[in-house]
């Protein structure tokens, strides 16, 4: 009776050695897949939602030849629109569906022999997280005296993924052009970057799903 405790006892942590890469593997593969898609979405809804323009983000300030002199950032629209896209991520990342992954047996005895055979091992995934917002700013040429400036919003997310007994974690991000203009002229050299100074909306909205 020992000895088939015993036994039982090695396959089981055998079983689990094999197991646990392999589910952590596909988990976190088909979260990110998922909460990519999710977090592009959201983005881009909020951007439409709010009928986003590169003015509402970025003021040009021009001389009396119509040559631009400066450009002022508007913080405070632009981290209005951080702390109204990330609680829009958070929401949509909280209303996720379970993913139930199915695992077939083949995989973990022989990745490569018995790859795909075997009854399938069901595993729930249940992606939590955190979400926050950064600005950014690209400047390229876009024609003879004529320079593209696009406002970039990156959207990242922290999913942690409960599996059966342990959780793994992954950070998923997605990047969207939020407003871009084409300038005419010189662009003011003082202005190569956008300063993203204002609040921290990881902060603020960290603890969103817990």
């Amino acid at each position: 009776m020992l000895a088939v405790v015993i036994v039982i006892a090695l396959a089981a942590a055998w079983f689990k050695k094999r197991l646990t890469p392999v589910v952590e593997k596909l988990a976190t593969s088909r979260v990110v897949y998922l909460a990519g898609e999710v977090i592009n979405d959201a983005i881009n809804d909020q951007i439409a939602l709010q009928g986003v323009e590169y003015e509402d983000f970025v003021h040009l300030e021009t001389d009396a030849n119509g040559r631009v002199t400066a450009l002022k950032t508007d913080m405070a629209a632009i981290n209005r629109f951080k702390a109204d896209v990330t609680a829009l991520v958070l929401d949509r990342i909280n209303n996720m569906d379970n993913s139930e992954l199915y695992i077939p047996l083949g995989n973990i005895i022989d990745g490569e022999l018995f790859s795909g055979r075997g009854p399938n091992i069901p595993i729930i995934v249940v992606p939590v997280g955190s979400a926050w917002a950064d600005f950014s700013t690209n400047v390229s040429t876009a024609g003879i005296n004529q320079t593209r400036h696009q406002i970039i919003v990156t959207v990242s997310a922290e999913i942690t993924i409960l599996l059966p007994g342990y959780e793994t974690s992954t950070v998923v991000s997605s990047e969207v052009v939020a407003a871009e203009t084409v300038i005419v002229g010189d662009v003011p050299q003082n202005y190569t970057y956008l300063e993203d100074t204002g609040m921290d909306t990881h902060q603020i909205y960290g603890d969103y799903l817990h």
